[in-house]
């Protein structure tokens, strides 16, 4: 896994074109294969709702992709069960590379709380020498995006951080 290659894919790839209206995980998912190097772990479609498997095919002009490729809660999921290196205790331990997941909890306890509720992710791309953590995305495109704002303006939010390692 090259924690530079995920970087180096999300500040590449942010402006591309989205290929979901929600398509932050799949962005995600896409720094760690294409950039990180971090390599599928193919299933059959009919086990695509399995957060055991983490792929994306094409074949005859169609598109599939297990949940956990295009899922915040399955690629967390997939990631405890196969490709955890390190989940981060505080947010001030994150580095260049890793990635975050979010649960906005927005609405306070109408929404899953914990990490049943986790519904967005996004690639690590940037700390300063201040301990700032600045992010890279899709779904609202954004490059090197403070956390502290996403934070101010979803002040109920609940994130998870992990250096990604294949353990499969």
């Amino acid at each position: 896994m090259s924690a530079n290659g995920i970087v180096s894919y999300a500040h590449k790839h942010w402006k591309s074109p989205k290929q979901y209206d929600d398509d932050c995980t799949n962005f995600a998912s896409k720094s760690l294969n294409l950039g990180g190097g971090l390599a599928k772990k193919d299933g059959p479609f009919s086990k695509r709702g399995n957060d055991n498997y983490w792929w994306r095919s094409t074949s005859f002009g169609v598109t599939t992709q297990s949940y956990s490729w295009a899922g915040a809660r399955h690629l967390a999921n997939f990631i405890s069960l196969h490709a955890t290196s390190k989940w981060r205790r505080y947010i001030s331990d994150a580095q260049p590379g890793d990635i975050i997941f979010y649960n906005w909890n927005i609405k306070g306890d109408s929404e899953p709380n914990g990490w049943n509720g986790i519904s967005h992710a996004a690639v690590v791309t940037k700390v300063d020498s201040k301990g700032n953590v600045y992010i890279t995305q899709h779904s609202k495109q954004r490059y090197d995006y403070p956390l502290k704002k996403q934070f101010a303006t979803n002040p109920h939010t609940s994130v998870w951080i992990v250096k990604v390692k294949q353990n499969y």
